[in-house]
Parts: structure tokens; sequence; C-alpha cells
């Protein structure tokens, strides 16, 4: 299993960053983080990459600020442009990346994004998502273009919606499936395999398929 080398954009709460280090505590990937930027100081996977030792981030000043998001995505490049990075993974992280920042990493940026694209691409909540009336929801992995959630799509998972009265428990859902497809991703990214064909358990599909390890590893969550 080769080391890919990893740089995060993390959100307030970065679930996809934390399951992808479970997942390299558990032998399941073989990752390097080698920097993380954060939209957030208070955000909970920064604070759990500080907890295992990292010490290799920036944290934004002033998000909402249009001069100082500019300056936090320059400095983002120049410090990415100094290391060598496989993959870029946005984890929870809701503001778009300036053109100049994509150019330079076609193919190379993944998103995980609450819907099933090309349906409800932005930032819509999950309580709206739950309240439509969509008989389905589910989560899409996709590497990310200069538009909104329109990059190629790597994988997408499918659950039914089971409406506003069981909205804890359709959290809990997405939060699982999201956490299998990064990990899973990330998994056939280190070992160079093209995963095909798809899983279907506890009425959810996921396609692609995902390992028993995989499953196994967050089960207790659902």
């Amino acid at each position: 299993m080769s080391e890919l080398r990893f740089a995060f954009f993390l959100g307030k709460s970065g679930g996809d960053y934390i399951a992808v280090q479970k997942a390299a505590q558990a032998g399941l990937v073989n990752i390097k983080t080698e920097y993380v930027f954060s939209s957030s100081a208070k955000s909970e996977a920064l604070a759990f990459y500080k907890d295992i030792g990292g010490s290799n981030y920036l944290v934004a000043k002033n998000m909402k600020n249009p001069k100082d998001r500019e300056i936090f995505f320059r400095s983002c490049l120049c410090i990415l442009q100094d290391l060598k990075i496989d993959y870029i993974f946005l984890s929870g992280f809701k503001y778009l990346l300036p053109a100049f920042l994509v150019s330079c990493y076609q193919n190379k940026i993944i998103n995980s994004h609450h819907s099933l694209l090309p349906a409800k691409p932005g930032l819509y909540t999950k309580e709206e998502l739950v309240s439509s009336d969509d008989k389905f929801l589910g989560a899409t992995l996709h590497f990310v273009d200069n538009d909104v959630d329109t990059g190629t799509k790597l994988s997408q998972a499918v659950f039914p919606n089971l409406g506003p009265e069981y909205f804890n428990k359709i959290l809990k859902t997405f939060r699982f499936v999201q956490n299998l497809m990064v990990v899973q991703l990330v998994r056939d990214l280190t070992i160079k395999r093209s995963n095909i064909g798809f899983t279907c358990r506890d009425n959810i599909l996921f396609n692609p398929s995902v390992e028993e390890s995989v499953w196994k590893l967050f089960k207790n969550s659902l």
C-alpha cells in the first residue's frame, strides 16, 4: 500500500478528515497529512489534528471578509506549492476555492457533498433535504472544478428519506455513509485500484462498492 500525501481544508466539523485518520490508525489507509487549512479556529477536525500531534496548519482570519479570504487562499497556494501533495480534500469546507487554486490542482481536489449530485448542489442544509419530498437522500464524492459541485463524480451513496420525524437517525446515516465513502476512496487510491460494482446493505446503496473492513470500522456509529 503506497503512501499518499494529503492536504485538508477543514470546516467547523470536518468529520471526513477524522474518519480518514481513524482509518489510518486502523491500518486501512496509508496517508501522510502534509498540511491542514481551516476556516475556523474552533474546528473539531483541527482540534483532532492537534491532539494527534499535528503542527502544520493555517487558520483563516475572517472568511466572511473578501479581502481576508483572498489573503487566506493566496497563503494556502504558496504553502501547497512548497509541498509534494497527491490530493487535497475538502472536509466540511463550505467556501468555494478560487480559480487560481483549482487550476493548479485539477483532478486532485476532492469534495464530499451531502446530496445526490447533480441534484441540489451548493449549500443546502440537511434540514432542507430531509424536509423535501425527495424519496431518497445521499452523498457524493467528486473532483472540484471551477463551478459549484459540477466536477466528475467519484462515488455516491443512496438511502431512504424517512422524513423529519427521523431527522436524528438520518443525520447519523449521512455521517456514516460519508465516512465509508471517503475511507473507501482513499483506500482505493492508496492501493491504486479502480473500484467497480456496488454494495447494498442495511437499506444503503454504495456505488462503487465498500469493503467489509471499512464497514466494520464505522458500523457502531450507524
